[in-house]
């Protein structure tokens, strides 16, 4: 069976990152490293299974936390969702009154 290859246009995508923070990632080894398309040549990509089980180890980790993570409602993050949400000033809102 056949792996299929993403380039970097669609690593991108599915990350929804930068081309620092890829490379960044990879540094730190956060990131699955590229694999050579041609021995010879500078073509690189990722493989799509590693990529997804990156993707589904990221969701399953950001979900550990969100369940782990306090439900105070004194929580400054809880506060501005009820505010209706951070960045809304007296200024910004001011134009529909």
């Amino acid at each position: 069976m056949a792996r299929i290859v993403m380039r970097k246009p669609a690593v991108l995508r599915a990350t929804g990152w930068s081309n620092s923070t890829l490379y960044q990632k990879i540094k730190d080894g956060k990131f699955p490293k590229p694999v050579k398309l041609d021995p010879d040549g500078r073509a690189v990509g990722w493989f799509e299974d590693e990529v997804e089980a990156f993707q589904q180890e990221r969701a399953a980790s950001a979900r550990r936390s969100w369940a782990q993570s306090p439900r105070d409602p004194s929580c400054a993050a809880q506060q501005k969702t009820r505010r209706g949400g951070a960045g809304i000033g007296r200024r910004s809102i001011a134009w529909w009154r």
